[in-house]
């Protein structure tokens, strides 16, 4: 009985061990930000102001205007 309690203990201590090193690393990837401002030719009341975004290197990017509304 014991011999099979040694092998069940040795079997979970085994699984454990290699579940913990097999853990995923991540690496830093560097985030290039830039953006371009296109403004429409004609300067009269409402603008229209088109902000593209050519960033790259994360997987979510947040824009805020505080105190303006925006359109998509």
């Amino acid at each position: 009985m014991k011999k099979i309690q040694m092998n069940d203990r040795t079997i979970l201590v085994s699984l454990l061990s290699l579940l913990l090193s097999s853990c995923l690393k991540e690496n830093a990837i560097p985030i290039s930000p830039s953006f371009s401002i296109e403004v429409t030719e004609d300067k009269t009341a409402p603008v229209i102001i088109k902000l593209q975004n050519d960033s790259y290197g994360a997987d979510e990017y947040e824009w805020t205007f505080e105190g303006r509304e925006t359109s998509y």
